[in-house]
């Protein structure tokens, strides 16, 4: 049927040349059409050459550099082009940023960052407030400051407080240098401390030792520590200062370690210690040791801490030790001393009699 078919088809071919011809044209003409029909819904989709260029180029990441580049250049213009708008918009944001960086770093500094005391809670100030050293025989109906006779007599009179420390109301600057350095001497900030400041605060060395008890005893070597900034700033972190002799205001001392960093002594000051020394080593900075203010009885001269081993209340405090209680303001500079504040109903001479 199919060889009939082809062999009839042959015939007519053979007779009918032209119309055959004719035919073909017409059905080559459709396919051409077709096929250009085909390309321009291809390049409709596609869109444009240059537009095709562009994707292609958008792939790599130096099309975002030039679009940055592009708008750097924009922004430029448009500032030059009105410099007394731009100064405003740039002082304004300078001084938006300055002073939010401002404010977070004191929130950081006094809210957010871990201070380096154990238990800050468990802290107590006993006294009634801030006064300057020194005062004869203390402020009267006023008790912020004591003798070192008092603070003496403390530990025995107590049964809550686990730990009690006492550190000097002022701050007195010291000539100090490294033995056998040929570097000019540092003035550096100092306070004294009872031999247990720092384990009273529950604070630990960043290198070497901190002060105990034994070092702020009349026959005890003279020791001291040091403060992390100090040692950074002024002696680069040294480790082999640990242990080495420094001269203070002529007087050899002991380097026996470095506070932990963030320490900035037990208030807020501008010019907190970098140095500190035990109590006992305060008569070798005098000329005559008799005259020291350590055993002048009622020259009151040092703020009293202690810590308790367990929550204290306003009745507890007053049932115990007699003493009329009031919570007060938290002591924050790089580190937090919550503290409640207890202030004397008598004379500190015979409160705890």
């Amino acid at each position: 049927m199919i060889l009939l078919r082809s062999l009839i088809g042959g015939i007519k071919a053979l007779f009918h040349k032209r119309q055959r011809s004719l035919e073909m044209d017409e059905e080559l003409r459709g396919y051409l059409e077709a096929a250009a029909e085909a390309m321009r819904a291809s390049r409709v989709e596609a869109g444009s050459l240059e537009a095709i260029k562009q994707q292609v180029r958008s792939i790599g990441w130096e099309s975002e550099a030039e679009a940055l580049w592009q708008d750097v250049r924009y922004g430029m213009r448009q500032l030059l082009g009105s410099p007394g708008f731009s100064a405003v918009a740039i002082l304004t944001l300078a001084l938006g940023i300055g002073a939010n960086t401002a404010i977070f770093t004191l929130v950081h500094a006094v809210m957010l960052k871990q201070v380096p005391i154990a238990n800050p809670r468990q802290l107590y100030r006993i006294g009634d407030g801030e006064q300057f050293c020194c005062e004869w025989g203390g402020l009267q109906g006023s008790w912020g400051i004591f003798d070192y006779v008092f603070y003496e007599h403390l530990p025995d009179t107590n049964q809550d407080l686990a730990q009690i420390a006492a550190f000097s109301g002022n701050t007195p600057t010291f000539n100090v240098r490294r033995a056998g350095s040929a570097q000019a001497a540092q003035t550096t900030n100092a306070e004294y401390v009872s031999g247990n400041y720092f384990s009273t605060l529950g604070l630990q060395p960043q290198a070497g030792r901190l002060l105990s008890p034994a070092d702020d005893r009349p026959d005890a070597s003279p020791v001291a520590v040091m403060g992390y900034r100090t040692w950074q700033q002024q002696y680069a972190g040294d480790p082999s200062l640990i242990g080495s002799t420094l001269s203070v205001n002529g007087v050899p001392f002991t380097l026996a370690g470095i506070a932990p960093p963030g320490f900035f002594g037990d208030r807020l000051t501008s010019n907190p210690p970098e140095l500190w020394i035990p109590l006992n080593q305060e008569p070798a900075f005098e000329e005559q040791r008799q005259n020291a203010i350590l055993h002048s009885s009622g020259m009151a001269w040092l703020y009293v801490i202690g810590r308790s081993s367990r929550a204290l209340t306003p009745p507890t405090c007053k049932r115990d030790y007699r003493l009329n209680c009031s919570i007060g303001s938290a002591l924050k500079a790089a580190w937090t001393m919550a503290a409640w504040t207890m202030a004397a109903t008598k004379s500190p001479t015979n409160a705890f009699d």
